[in-house]
């Protein structure tokens, strides 16, 4: 706001009812001047969250445009009011980023949790291995376990674990049908050859 020359009255009046607002404190408009006492119950009612948000009072933009004048500058309130909201949607902005870069950066101890549990899950298949699965399956264990806990995000290792679940299951179903087909085979054949007693 210095750097647009912002009337120093409007700029303490924002700022002050910025941090009363942040403190969950009503706003102060004793010994304002009528018009920026104005302002400040028109933002007041609008909300100064919203203000934040870039919805600002009508009011701000001819204060400033008076200030401007007694200065002698040809430049406008409502230039002044634009350049404003601008600052503060960039800001709303910056915010926003920075909130979603903690959030995707920072290790909370329940996703910390969460990544441990999957890690030793990871590692217990690595010990049992591919040996017993279907050959297409082997590739799931392509990379090194190093490789597996370190690369994958924590999304990518539930998929991972889901994925080599599956593959022993359909391990154990095929070696069951061919446990099954075999027993049958074993059975005709005892049949025809008389092994065994008919009950």
């Amino acid at each position: 706001m210095i750097d647009k020359h912002t009337s120093p009255a409007i700029r303490l009046a924002i700022i002050q009812n910025l941090r009363r607002w942040k403190r969950q404190l009503p706003p102060t408009i004793n010994s304002l001047s009528t018009p920026l006492a104005t302002a400040l119950a028109t933002q007041t009612a609008i909300g100064w969250n919203n203000f934040i948000m870039g919805r600002m009072s009508s009011c701000w933009a001819p204060l400033q445009h008076q200030y401007y004048q007694s200065l002698g500058k040809k430049t406008t309130g409502r230039s002044w009011a634009a350049s404003l909201l601008v600052q503060l949607w960039q800001l709303s902005w910056n915010q926003w980023n920075h909130r979603n870069e903690i959030d995707k950066n920072t290790l909370h101890p329940e996703k910390q949790a969460r990544l441990e549990i999957l890690n030793n899950l990871i590692r217990e298949e690595y010990d049992i291995g591919p040996a017993n699965m279907l050959n297409y399956d082997r590739q799931f264990f392509r990379h090194p376990l190093s490789t597996t806990l370190q690369k994958k995000d924590e999304t990518q290792k539930r998929q991972w674990l889901d994925s080599v679940h599956h593959a022993r299951r359909r391990t154990d179903i095929l070696q069951q049908q061919s446990r099954d087909s075999l027993s049958r085979e074993r059975n005709l054949m005892e049949n025809w050859l008389g092994l065994r007693s008919n009950p």
